[in-house]
C-alpha cells in the first residue's frame, strides 16, 4: 500500500465518521490533530471536500454537543470536608 493510498483510505474514513450522527465534532477534532503532523497536510481539505461531494449537513445538535456546559455532580453525603 502506498502513502497516497493510506492517505485516500484516512480521508474516506474521516469523512465517513464525520457524516455519522453525534461524531461531527469528533471527526474534526481528529483531522486537526493528525493535521499538525506535516505528513498530513490537506487531510482536512480532502475531508471537507469529500462531505461537499455528497452534499451532507450536521444537525445543529452535533454543532453544539460538546459546547453546553456540564452540571456539577452533587455532593456526596460521604464527604464532609470543604
Amino acid at each position: 500500500m502506498t502513502w497516497t493510498d493510506t492517505f485516500t483510505r484516512i480521508a474516506e474514513h474521516y469523512a465517513r465518521l464525520a457524516m455519522t450522527p453525534g461524531c461531527w465534532q469528533y471527526a474534526q477534532a481528529r483531522v486537526a490533530d493528525l493535521e499538525r503532523d506535516d505528513h498530513w497536510r490537506g487531510l482536512r481539505a480532502e475531508v471537507g471536500r469529500r462531505i461537499k461531494a455528497a452534499n451532507f449537513r450536521p444537525e445543529p445538535g452535533d454543532l453544539t454537543a460538546f459546547e453546553t456546559t456540564p452540571q456539577p455532580l452533587p455532593r456526596s453525603r460521604r464527604w464532609h470536608g470543604e
